[in-house]
This record gives C-alpha cells, sequence and structure tokens, in this order.
C-alpha cells in the first residue's frame, strides 16, 4: 500500500516521500528554505509534517468543493 500526499505548491500526487520532491522542486518557497534551514532535526521534521498535511488538506478541500475524486483521509 502506498500513501499518497499531495503537493502544497503543485498539487502532484506523490506516492514516495514528500520531502525529496520538496527540496528538488520548491528549494525556492519561503516555507522549504526555512525547513532546509532548521538546524534541529525535530524541528524541521515538525514543520515538514504540517507542509505535507496543509497539502493533503488544500487537495482535500478542493475535491470536497467539486465532489468529483476521492478525499485522502490519513489517519
Amino acid at each position: 500500500y502506498a500513501k499518497t500526499d499531495y503537493c502544497l505548491f503543485c498539487e502532484k500526487a506523490l506516492t514516495y516521500k514528500i520531502s525529496p520532491h520538496y527540496r528538488s522542486m520548491h528549494f525556492d518557497r519561503p516555507a522549504v528554505n526555512d525547513i532546509l534551514n532548521e538546524e534541529d532535526k525535530k524541528k524541521a521534521d515538525d514543520m515538514l509534517y504540517k507542509l505535507q498535511m496543509q497539502g493533503n488538506y488544500a487537495h482535500n478541500t478542493k475535491v470536497s468543493k467539486r465532489r468529483c475524486q476521492h478525499v485522502l483521509i490519513h489517519a
């Protein structure tokens, strides 16, 4: 089972770890840059998780308005 996450910036569905996508494709975004510059690994992981959840939330909000795709639920 591959977990799907959605990129907050380009809205791509990703079935692999999202952190390499953010680092390679969106390194110029302030939120990603803050993560890359964070020295505390725990804090950087928390910031990345928040960005990941924001992308999924944006996808779910968009889908619920259109009601034509599946809503992503993470437990």
